[in-house]
C-alpha cells in the first residue's frame, strides 16, 4: 500500500490511439458474421498477423433510467465489455462485432498508410433504437416541435444515459453515427421532411444530439470540436416507408447538400452516402435464398452470406467503412483525397433548344471527371432496364413526378454537366412547365425499374459518380424557377 515506498506496480498491455465511438441502430450494430467481406479480414488477421494496431469493444445493450458513468465490468471473462486484440484466439467475439465501425479501421490501415496508428473501436450501437434515445432526456421537447417527434416517450434518454455517459470520461477521436430506419416513418415532418432551421423532425434532432455529444467529449478533448461522422441510411432500410426515404436522407444530412457545409455552419461533420450500396436484395426476394443464385444468403455450398432479419440489414458493409474512411483520411488525418461525389452547382433550362443542362460543383471533383455508370448485371447479360438515370421532373399541375428516359440523357465528362432533352416536354405552343427536378431520391434510385424481388441490384450502380474515385452524386431535389435551380434553405444550387 501507501505505506511501501519500495512497492512496485506494474501495468501491462496499455495501449494509447485514436479511439472511435461507433453508435446508432441495428445497420451500425450489424456483426462481421452477416457482411460479404469478412473472409478477407479474418484471413488477414488469423494467418497474415494483420491489423495487429486494432483493439475493438463490444458495449453492452444498457437502456438506463438514469445518468451511468462506469462501463460495465467484465466477470465472465469471456472477452466481452473489455478491450480485445485482433487474433485468431479473439476472432469468434470479433465476428459479432460492428462491421461498419470495423471496416473504416481497415481501410485506413490498409489503403491510407495508418498501420502505425492504434486504433481503439467501441461498438456501442443498438438495434431498434430511435434517434431519441440517444439524447438527453427532457431535452428534446423545448428544441424540437413537439408533433414532429417521439418525445416525451418511454424511449427518451435511455441510450444517451446507459451507452453514451459511461465513455465520457475517454478522449475519443470521432464518433461515427448510423441510425434512421426507425425514425423514418416518424419523423419526416411536413412536406419536405423536418429541418433544423424551422426546429422540425429528424434534422432537429440529429443536430441536437451531436450538439450534446460535443459538449461531454471536448472537456476531455482539451476543447477542441469532436469530430463527427454520419452515414445515410442504404436502400431497402426504410421499415415500409419508402416513399420518406428522399426527405429523411435529406434530414440526415442536416438539410444542407454536403457535409461540411461551405460556411461551415455544422463544423467538423462529414458524411458518408450510402444510398447506393444498400443489399442488392430487396424484402420478399424470391430467388434470393437458392444457394446458386447472385448475392445468396444461402451458404449451402459456402459462398453465401447470410442475412440478419432480412436484405433490411445490407450486407456489403465493406463500402460504407470505405467511404467513412475518406471521410476520416481526410477531414481527421488531412489527406489530400477526392472526399465527395459530384454535388449540384446549379441547372437550367434552355428553352431556344429544348435542353435540361444539371451543372456539378467542378472544384469539388479535385481534378476528375464525371463517369455516368451504365446499368451492368454481371450475373446475367441480357438484363435490362429504364430510368437508369434516376432523374425525376416536376410539371406544374401534375402530381405524379416523371420519369425520364434514359436516350433522352447525356453527360460531358470534362465539363461535369448533365443534359437532359425535354424536347417532348413542350406544349403546341412551345411553352414547357417544370417546376421541379430530383435526383435519385427514392429508396433504391441506382437500378432503374429493376425489380430487386427478381434480380438483385449490384452496388454503386448509381449513374453519376466521379470517374476514378467513384463516389456516387449526392441526392439533391430542387425547384426550377424561372428556367434555373431553386434549392431549399440552407442549401445553395444557383450557380
Amino acid at each position: 500500500g501507501c505505506n511501501s515506498p519500495t512497492m512496485t506496480t506494474t501495468i501491462t498491455n496499455v495501449t494509447f490511439g485514436d479511439v472511435y465511438f461507433c453508435a446508432g441502430q441495428s445497420n451500425m450494430q450489424l456483426e462481421m458474421h452477416f457482411t460479404f467481406s469478412k473472409n478477407y479480414s479474418y484471413n488477414n488477421i488469423t494467418q497474415m498477423g494483420k491489423y495487429k494496431n486494432i483493439r475493438f469493444f463490444t458495449g453492452v445493450e444498457g437502456n438506463q433510467p438514469n445518468a451511468t458513468y462506469v462501463i460495465p465490468v467484465n466477470n465472465g471473462k469471456n472477452g466481452e465489455y473489455r478491450w480485445n486484440l485482433l487474433n485468431s484466439t479473439t476472432i469468434d467475439l470479433f465476428d459479432g462485432f460492428s462491421a461498419a465501425c470495423f471496416y473504416t479501421a481497415q481501410t485506413l490501415t490498409d489503403k491510407y498508410g495508418m498501420s502505425d496508428i492504434n486504433f481503439g473501436l467501441i461498438d456501442t450501437a443498438v438495434g431498434g433504437s430511435i434517434i431519441e434515445s440517444w439524447i438527453k432526456n427532457f431535452t428534446v421537447p423545448p428544441r424540437c416541435v413537439a408533433n414532429t417527434t417521439n418525445c416525451p416517450g418511454p424511449g427518451c434518454g435511455g441510450l444517451y444515459n446507459g451507452q453514451v455517459l459511461p465513455w465520457i470520461n475517454m478522449t475519443i477521436k470521432a464518433a461515427l453515427w448510423l441510425q434512421g430506419e426507425n425514425n423514418v416513418g416518424h419523423n419526416a415532418a411536413g412536406q419536405y421532411g423536418g429541418n433544423w432551421m424551422n426546429n422540425t423532425g429528424y434534422a432537429c434532432m440529429e443536430l441536437l444530439m451531436i450538439e450534446q455529444f460535443r459538449a461531454n467529449w471536448s472537456l476531455v478533448n482539451g476543447g477542441e470540436i469532436l469530430p463527427f461522422g454520419l452515414i445515410t441510411l442504404g436502400s431497402g432500410t426504410s421499415e415500409g416507408h419508402q416513399p420518406d426515404m428522399g426527405n429523411f436522407r435529406w434530414n440526415q444530412m442536416l438539410n444542407f447538400d454536403i457535409l461540411p457545409p461551405p460556411a461551415d455552419e455544422v463544423p467538423s461533420t462529414f458524411v458518408v452516402q450510402a444510398h447506393d450500396i444498400g443489399d442488392p436484395w430487396y424484402s420478399g426476394c424470391g430467388q434470393c435464398q437458392n444457394a446458386s443464385a447472385p448475392y445468396t444468403a444461402n451458404n449451402t455450398y459456402g459462398n453465401g452470406t447470410n442475412w440478419y432479419m432480412g436484405p433490411i440489414h445490407f450486407r456489403p458493409k465493406q463500402y460504407t467503412g470505405e467511404r467513412m474512411a475518406i471521410q476520416v483520411a481526410k477531414f481527421i488525418y488531412g489527406q489530400d483525397l477526392t472526399w465527395t461525389g459530384p454535388l449540384l452547382s446549379g441547372c437550367m433550362i434552355d428553352d431556344s433548344k429544348k435542353m435540361l443542362t444539371i451543372m456539378f460543383n467542378k472544384t469539388l471533383m479535385n481534378g476528375e471527371e464525371l463517369f455516368y455508370q451504365p446499368f451492368e448485371a454481371w450475373y446475367d447479360k441480357s438484363l435490362t432496364n429504364e430510368y437508369q438515370n434516376a432523374i425525376k421532373l416536376n410539371l406544374e399541375g401534375n402530381p405524379k413526378w416523371q420519369d425520364i428516359n434514359d436516350s433522352r440523357v447525356s453527360i460531358s465528362a470534362s465539363d461535369v454537366t448533365v443534359m437532359i432533352d425535354i424536347s417532348n416536354l413542350y406544349d403546341s405552343s412551345g411553352k414547357q412547365n417544370i417546376t421541379g427536378i430530383q435526383y435519385a431520391w427514392s429508396d433504391n434510385p441506382c437500378c432503374g425499374n429493376l425489380n430487386q424481388k427478381n434480380f438483385p441490384c449490384p452496388m454503386n450502380m448509381c449513374p453519376f459518380q466521379t470517374a476514378k474515385s467513384r463516389l456516387p452524386a449526392i441526392p439533391f431535389w430542387a425547384q426550377i424557377v424561372n428556367n434555373k435551380c431553386k434549392c431549399f434553405a440552407p442549401q445553395t444550387c444557383d450557380a
